[in-house]
């Protein structure tokens, strides 16, 4: 298996006002961006929601470990199964 290269984000996202900042795991819940972006709002500022698909497999027990590191690093993160928006 290859290590993941990971390399410096785009300058926008490097100055971006970033109160809030969520990840959804695949397009197809685009449509659902105003219901999680209103969750993203109601947390506490700086804190990191993950939409996370309901289907456990690679990508998902991928993001589980980068949620806890982020946790482990003091930020607040927030997970939620993409279920919610079924």
């Amino acid at each position: 298996m290859k290590p993941y290269l990971f390399t410096q984000p785009p300058r926008m996202i490097q100055t971006a006002n970033r109160d809030n900042f969520a990840l959804v795991t695949t397009a197809n819940f685009l449509a659902f961006k105003t219901r999680y972006q209103q969750i993203a709002n109601d947390l506490p500022k700086g804190s990191i929601l993950f939409v996370l698909p309901e289907s456990i497999n690679r990508i998902t027990k991928s993001l589980q470990t980068v949620a806890a590191g982020l946790k482990n690093q003091g930020y607040r993160v927030t997970t939620i199964s993409a279920k919610r928006f079924l």
